[in-house]
């Protein structure tokens, strides 16, 4: 099992690599970080599509998850602190993690430099970060407090880092209010739901496929926010076709555990309910704030959203267009729909039953490849 060291305590991040492809010395490497309960495993159907497209996969699994190192009673303490400082103190130290992942990675596996044309139209290698739902709040840490890095690090990643990509962000990373249950239904939030009945219905709901207003979702950066919410639809879509079941329903059990951590560590999902302040600086850092920028100022930021996801991830990016507008500075942010896909597009449900007919699920076995087509576009 290969382990990444991020401190000089033992601290270390279990991943997953797919690998260079075989005589590229230009290719690009992209680090992709999982959200909550699903950890990097959820990752691995991208990675046979890499090579095609000049592209090394790392799959990196958070503290707390199968293989990384679980969190000390001290940072728990931090994590479950009802102060703001602790809990700011807690996630800033998990996104300077990472950043020492990026570099020991540069460090030890060779990966090509950042290199752009003389023409500057055109880069080739160097490394990218990718966050997918809930793992933003700590990717986005990550680039918040870039400046606390050591030194070497930050000097380091200055020759390699590229892209920084927010795949389909739920709302809480961003430190965004959440609108009432009415304008953007979540079973997690629903009181009238017991504790097991939230947990089985939001598997259903997060993996579903859902048609939201198109005229809302083409001009959403000019709309209100009561105007962008009520183009949502708040429900998955009634008797989908087979291409468009929610991932979940597809997935056998075994399938569902290699990619899960259901264990009960205590961080998964405290970590969502951080200070909003907390992750609300975090985001003003990260993106909007011009000293933070001048930390690697050619990062490229790209905000990418799910056509058919549930409603958070397009409020996420109305959001986060709006704060943009506001502060007209910091980094440059690009915002990219993917058309068609759900939360899960990265996701490759395959049924091994030999009595199944797989020609109706053709559509979703293609997801893998249009997913790492669709990231080798904007990286």
């Amino acid at each position: 099992m290969p382990h990444a060291p991020v401190d000089d305590y033992g601290t270390h991040l279990y991943y997953e690599d797919g690998g260079a492809p075989v005589g590229s010395t230009s290719y690009i490497t992209i680090v992709l970080i999982h959200g909550t309960n699903f950890h990097s495993a959820i990752f691995r159907p991208l990675l046979p599509f890499a090579a095609d497209h000049n592209l090394r996969f790392v799959c990196v699994n958070l503290r707390d998850y199968p293989g990384s190192t679980p969190y000390s009673p001290k940072e728990l303490a931090l994590l479950h602190s009802s102060e703001k400082d602790d809990q700011a103190a807690f996630i800033r130290a998990q996104g300077i993690e990472l950043g020492a992942f990026l570099a020991w990675f540069i460090d030890t596996q060779n990966i090509p430099r950042l290199s752009t044309s003389s023409g500057k139209e055109h880069q080739t290698g160097g490394i990218a970060m990718l966050g997918w739902s809930s793992g933003n709040c700590i990717t986005l840490s990550f680039l918040a407090h870039a400046n606390k890095l050591p030194e070497k690090h930050r000097l380091l990643l200055d020759g390699y880092l590229r892209s920084f990509i927010i795949f389909d962000a739920p709302p809480f990373p961003f430190g965004a209010p959440f609108p009432s249950l009415q304008e953007l239904y979540n079973p997690l939030r629903d009181p009238s739901l017991s504790l097991e009945q939230a947990s089985q219905a939001f598997s259903l709901w997060v993996s579903s496929y859902h048609l939201h207003s198109p005229h809302v979702l083409s001009s959403f950066e000019k709309l209100s926010k009561s105007e962008f919410l009520s183009g949502l639809t708040q429900d998955p879509i009634s008797d989908p076709a087979p291409d468009r079941a929610p991932t979940i329903e597809r997935m056998t059990a075994a399938e569902l555990a290699a990619v899960t951590d259901a264990s009960d560590t205590g961080s998964h999902i405290p970590v969502l309910h951080v200070s909003t302040e907390v992750y609300s600086e975090n985001l003003q850092m990260a993106l909007f704030d011009s000293m933070k920028a001048s930390v690697w100022p050619g990062l490229r930021v790209e905000l990418v959203w799910c056509e058919m996801s549930h409603g958070e991830p397009q409020y996420s990016a109305w959001y986060v267009v709006q704060m943009a507008a506001e502060y007209q500075s910091g980094r440059k942010l690009a915002v990219t729909k993917m058309e068609g896909a759900n939360h899960f597009v990265s996701a490759s449900v395959i049924s091994n039953t030999a009595e199944c007919d797989p020609t109706p699920w053709q559509p979703h076995w293609d997801q893998p490849e249009r997913t790492v087509h669709f990231l080798a576009g904007i990286v």
